[in-house]
């Protein structure tokens, strides 16, 4: 079995479900999720609820119990050596075997792993599941069809030379912790984007996915056609994400849900640009982050 641990936002679950998935595909075993941080306090993190149940994921969830029993840990010391001594006696299903990740590059010895595993980390990298890269697309397909103005949009989207473009606000500026670890694009970035495409491509018609579409709206001056996606308002992840990699070209900000929109992506040579710097920490590798296909800006 398979147990991996969900942390962060949609983009973040949907890197570590891909990562679970693949290794459980290899080892011809069980994936099963632990949401027990997502459900918890999720204290010094901003708060974020289980959000893969609009994809056609397998969801099979990890009890307490097969979570203790592979991480070796439970709520108290006192639990957590009771669990000891269940598994010195051979009273235990599984023994404890975690694969924690180490930094941001992509770990070499995930390929090898074996037995029964729990995951902790984010497995930030297309190298994780690249060989079963068709599972992993068929599984986040949306599970209920686009309604309405989405629906319309979406159609029209694959018809045009259609731009997604991310604008990533929200706990990046308002919780100066996670400001000073990731940052933000500004308004420099996004022009020096806009215009490569606008050099590239004819007709451009830019459709920006944002959190604060009042102030993203103030910095997107162009010639060039622009939608802001501002309807409906508070939208599910799904509906979003299923929009962008409904684009044909894509402009990320430094965040894994505009990296999964561009991924998702099927249009053959497609323009996906991403932000040079990733994190704010130049000591963060990010050399395995994005796709070889893709441009850093």
């Amino acid at each position: 079995m398979i147990v991996v641990k969900l942390m962060g936002g949609l983009g973040n679950q949907m890197f570590q479900y891909a990562a679970g998935r693949s290794l459980s595909l290899r080892l011809g075993t069980e994936l099963k999720m632990d949401r027990s941080f997502l459900d918890g306090p999720q204290t010094g993190n901003t708060p974020r609820s289980y959000e893969l149940g609009g994809y056609c994921v397998r969801e099979d969830f990890a009890d307490s119990r097969e979570v203790a029993e592979l991480n070796g840990r439970k709520a108290t010391r006192w639990q957590t050596a009771l669990l000891r001594l269940r598994q010195e006696a051979g009273l235990s299903r599984y023994r404890p075997n975690v694969l924690r990740e180490k930094g941001s590059r992509f770990q070499p010895e995930f390929l090898t792993v074996s037995g029964d595993v729990y995951m902790e980390g984010y497995w930030q990298s297309e190298k994780y599941f690249s060989g079963v890269s068709d599972v992993i697309r068929r599984e986040f397909s949306i599970r209920l069809p686009l309604e309405g103005r989405d629906a319309e949009l979406a159609d029209a989207l694959e018809r045009e030379d259609s731009v997604s473009v991310h604008v990533r606000r929200g706990d990046y500026v308002q919780q100066p912790e996670t400001m000073q670890f990731h940052g933000v694009c500004g308004e420099e970035y996004y022009r020096r984007c806009m215009d490569i495409v606008s050099q590239r491509i004819r007709n451009p018609h830019f459709v920006v996915f944002t959190d604060e579409p009042g102030l993203a709206r103030e910095g997107f001056r162009t010639r060039h056609r622009v939608t802001f996606i501002d309807w409906d308002a508070p939208r599910p992840g799904s509906t979003d994400l299923e929009l962008m990699c409904r684009c044909r070209h894509h402009v990320l900000a430094n965040s894994s849900f505009s990296w999964w929109g561009a991924w998702l992506g099927t249009s053959p040579g497609n323009i996906v640009l991403a932000p040079a710097r990733w994190f704010n920490n130049p000591e963060m590798d990010t050399r395995d982050l994005l796709p070889v296909s893709w441009e850093r800006v």
